[in-house]
């Protein structure tokens, strides 16, 4: 089964990507979980892997137009915002006012940008709005527990603050419904870290401990740094917003889904 990637427009140079229907990739996890000669793990990253982010950046863009004065902010471009549907969601506030059809270049609309950005920094990681608002990918629930039922190991790997989102990532995973017993919840000590260099690093950490037989991310770079220290994992990458980072080219190969519903 082969689909048009939405939100890459071009698969990385030099990578082999194989998008995988749901079922099969769950039927070879649980194979090569048999074959494991150690405890097997499956690790997942959160945001926009596990959970759908795109309903927090409309529900912080949503409480901005709310609080904010309409006088403060030129007529047109308050009232297109005060209209923002789910649809208009991007990877980022620039992504969506993008999306909206806005041209950041514009003085008005960049200043207008700049104000909505800094709120939605504000909030998109503060431990509380994630919580509330994110929404598991369909099927994510029930895949991660199959495998949990299957005896693997889970460890939610985030580049999300240990300091500030460690108690709300939690809460928010036992608000969906995902197994907390006797899994692992790994978020950044050393916030200066880069994603990718944090999650390449806490991976061979987590190899020291486990045979890591799956990964699930939706940044092709935190997947291309991850594969080199684990080349034998089933790295997939799940079809979501993601930040278009340049990656590296060579010859990488992946699995990619679009979500985790075996339907």
């Amino acid at each position: 089964m082969t689909h048009k990637p939405k939100w890459c427009l071009q698969d990385p140079r030099g990578w082999t990507v194989i998008d995988t229907p749901i079922g099969l990739l769950e039927q070879k996890i649980l194979e090569q979980a048999k074959q494991s000669k150690q405890k097997p793990a499956a690790v997942f990253d959160l945001d926009g892997t596990l959970f759908d982010v795109s309903f927090r950046t409309f529900a912080i863009i949503e409480d901005w137009v709310k609080k904010a004065s309409p006088n403060d902010f030129p007529e047109n471009i308050f009232a297109r915002l005060a209209a923002i549907r789910l649809e208009d969601i991007g990877y980022s506030v620039e992504d969506s006012f993008k999306k909206m059809g806005f041209d950041l270049n514009n003085p008005q609309v960049n200043e207008v940008y700049k104000t909505v950005n800094k709120a939605w920094k504000k909030r998109f990681f503060d431990g509380k709005t994630f919580v509330i608002h994110d929404k598991p990918l369909p099927g994510a629930l029930s895949f991660v527990r199959e495998l949990h039922n299957h005896n693997i190991h889970i460890v939610y790997l985030s580049g999300r603050s240990k300091r500030s989102s460690y108690e709300g990532t939690l809460l928010q995973l036992e608000k969906a419904g995902f197994p907390v017993e006797t899994t692992e919840i790994m978020l950044k000590e050393d916030e200066s870290l880069e994603d990718h260099i944090f999650k390449a690093l806490s991976l061979a950490e987590i190899t020291n401990r486990y045979d890591v037989i799956a990964n699930f991310e939706n940044e092709y770079l935190n997947l291309a740094t991850m594969t080199h220290v684990q080349s034998n994992a089933l790295h997939t990458i799940v079809d979501a917003p993601h930040s278009n980072r340049p990656t590296p080219e060579e010859p990488i190969t992946v699995r990619r889904i679009t979500h985790f519903s075996k339907k």
